[in-house]
Order: C-alpha cells, then structure tokens, then sequence
C-alpha cells in the first residue's frame, strides 16, 4: 500500500511539473493572442490587463489598410512549393546515397550537407546581383531556388538517415518478385519511410515560412512574405504593436494547425524508426 501510494505521488508530481512547463512555454503565445485583441492604451497600459473588452479593430488594419491576407498567400505559395519540390528531389538523391555506394559518395554527401552550414548572410548579395541581372527579384520561382539551397541538403541528409534504417533486404526481396527498382522504391522504400518524410516536410515548411533575411532582400511589394510584413509595422517614429500581435498570429496559427494534424507522424520521425 505504501508502494502504491508513493508511485501515485511520484506520477502526480511528474504530472504537475509537466504542466508548469508546459505553461511558462505557452504563456507568451496566450498573451500575443490576448495583445492582438487589445486597444493601443492597453497594451501600453503600465499593470497587465487580463480582462478587457476584445476589439477586432488590430486585424481588419492589417487585413484592410495592409493587405496582409496577400502577403499570407504570398508565405504559403512560396513555402508548399519549395517543401514538394525539395521533397521530391530530396528523396531522390537521399535514396541514391544510401542505397549506392560508389567511390566519394562520402564525401559528395557531406559537400551537400556543407552547404547547409553555409549562413545565407554570405550568399544573399551575390545571389541579388545574379537574381537582378536575370530578372527573379520578387518573383516566386526565385525565392523558391533560393530556399532550395537551403532546405534541398538538409532533407537530403535527414532523409539519408531514414532510407538507411530500412533494410536493403525489403529491396533485394521485392526486386526477387520482380518489383523494378523505382517500383522497389515507391512502393517499400518511401511507404517504410513515411514518417520520415512528414518530418522532413515539415522542418522545410517552417523554414520556409519564417524566414526573414532572404525574404527582407529578394522581394519588394508584389510577394512581400509575413515575415518581412510584420516586420514593416516598426515604423520610423512609432511601433504599431496591436497590428504586430495580430500579424504574428497569423504567422504561427498555420504552424501550429500543421502541426496538430502530423504530430504522430512527427513523434514517430524524430525516433528514426525502429525497423532492423
């Protein structure tokens, strides 16, 4: 009995730390929410105000005066694009590098990964001057390549991992029924590794649609992604922070939707899988 009743406590304490953490992480996601729905005074009010009378006035600004829903579109043209095209040709030259071995693949791969260690603070003039000359500033096949250099390794080498936890048995055996080799790989290959796409999918998504410097130099006005949107409301002589807050909802909503929908997917991934 005594036993019983100190693993129930234990359970119980583990239970309530988990919650403590749990709410000092989204503390500040809840009170961006809550800004988003206040007036100037009271968000510059000197005591915190917890309650209030909403006001909806933060998102039709930025949805009116701002055209924020654009630059939204903009953000989820530019990240779904670059996440299926880098998918696809990611799981392409990842499934080459496991199942090939061939003499500097080693050393091919990590050239790959090393570009992905490359800060885009050291590319993003030179590849504006080149995106100037053939005419790919603020267009979306432009952005587009340029978040390819930095997401296509990336996966590349994420996707590497989970190709190789599957056993080069499952294609021996289905090339034995006469599966063909792209056959072996739709069918086993990337069905085993699904998860491991939903991760890698992931991870490229949320690059994609939070980053700011590539997108602050190689687009203007007409695909101006959230981001760099947000960012234009720290204005010269003021900052207009219930319209931030509202923009920054508007920026992580979507991330937390996709998410909720792949998180078992995601738990599953980021295990690397368990088959041997």
């Amino acid at each position: 009995m005594g036993k019983t009743r100190k693993i129930n406590l234990k359970v119980v304490l583990i239970f309530v730390g988990l919650v403590v953490i749990a709410l000092f992480f989204i503390f500040p996601f809840v009170w961006m929410f809550l800004a988003s729905l206040k007036t100037r005074p009271q968000i510059m009010s000197k005591s915190p105000l917890f309650i209030f009378t909403p006001t909806l006035e933060n998102y039709r600004f930025i949805f009116t005066e701002e055209k924020f829903h654009l630059n939204f579109l903009n953000s989820l043209i530019i990240a779904s694009s670059t996440t299926g095209i880098v998918l696809f040709l990611g799981t392409l030259a990842a499934y080459g590098f496991s199942r090939f071995k061939f003499r500097g693949s080693d050393n091919l791969a990590f050239t790959i990964l090393s570009f992905r260690m490359l800060p885009p603070i050291a590319v993003v003039i030179p590849l504006f001057l080149l995106y100037k000359y053939v005419n790919l500033v603020d267009t979306y096949p432009g952005m587009v390549i340029a978040y390819l250099i930095f997401t296509l390794p990336f996966v590349t080498w994420l996707m590497r991992g989970f190709f190789d936890e599957v056993p080069r048995e499952l294609d021996e055996s289905a090339m034995l029924d006469g599966c063909s080799r792209w056959g072996t790989f739709f069918r086993i290959t990337i069905p085993l590794s699904k998860s491991g796409m939903v991760v890698s999918g992931v991870f490229s998504f949320i690059f994609c649609w939070n980053e700011y410097l590539v997108g602050t130099i190689l687009t203007r006005d007409r695909i101006q992604t959230v981001p760099v949107a947000t960012a234009t409301f720290l204005r010269q002589f003021e900052i207009l922070w219930g319209p931030m807050f509202a923009s920054c909802v508007f920026v992580i909503a979507p991330l937390l939707i996709m998410l909720f929908f792949v998180q078992k997917h995601l738990v599953k991934g980021m295990t690397f899988g368990a088959i041997r």
